[in-house]
């Protein structure tokens, strides 16, 4: 377990870090219109939060595997409701570009999300 929570890391880590610098070059360009929460705030939550359904499914799937769909089903959720919470500022009229703010959240939000279920995917797949 402690050897796939690592390889999921150091590639999630890989993959954060990849996106920040190319989502930060963009940005760069775009200094006039300032985003309401800074980069590293959304990639502190995309990764945290993917970093950890990835740990709570594995520790799922050793403990219990015939609950893996359900938790990533409820976790997914939960997920959609803290995104949503996050985002209460911006859709509540505090951004001064709300649009370019959901865009610059919900761009890395998908990619995290592809990587997610790839993680989730292998080591389901390795158990069958």
């Amino acid at each position: 377990m402690g050897k796939e929570i690592g390889i999921f890391t150091a590639k999630l880590i890989a993959l954060a870090v990849l996106l920040f610098f190319l989502q930060s070059l963009y940005l760069s360009g775009e200094a006039q219109f300032p985003l309401y929460y800074s980069l590293s705030t959304i990639y502190a939550f995309h990764f945290l939060f993917v970093f950890s359904v990835f740990v709570i499914l594995l520790y799922v799937k050793n403990t219990r595997p015939s609950y893996v769909l359900q938790f990533f089903i409820a976790l997914t959720l939960i997920k959609i409701v803290a995104s949503l919470l996050f985002l209460i500022p911006v859709f509540s009229g505090k951004s001064p570009n709300p649009g370019r703010d959901i865009i610059q959240f919900f761009l890395p939000y998908f990619i995290f999300l592809v990587a997610e279920i790839s993680g989730v995917n292998k080591f389901l797949q390795k158990s069958a």
